[in-house]
């Protein structure tokens, strides 16, 4: 049933650019959701991990925009 491009939660956060830890934390979240699941074992397939990766927030606080700046003195 395990696709060659299905990956673990180890791979997975790999892809992602995270550490495992940081991508258990989304997962439990309910921001990214595994597929399917064999026992105990979480996979997510390539195109699931592109919309979230899509989807995510990039790390670090927003810059400020030149309206926030004139707003703010």
């Amino acid at each position: 049933m395990t696709s060659a491009t299905d990956m673990t939660t180890k791979k997975a956060a790999q892809y992602c650019g995270l550490s495992r830890s940081g991508f258990i934390k989304y997962r439990q979240a309910g921001r990214v959701l595994p597929d399917y699941r064999e026992g105990y074992m979480m996979y997510f397939t390539k195109a699931n991990l592109d919309k979230f990766n899509r989807n995510r927030r990039g790390a670090g606080r927003p810059r400020k925009t030149k309206a926030m700046e004139a707003t703010t003195c």
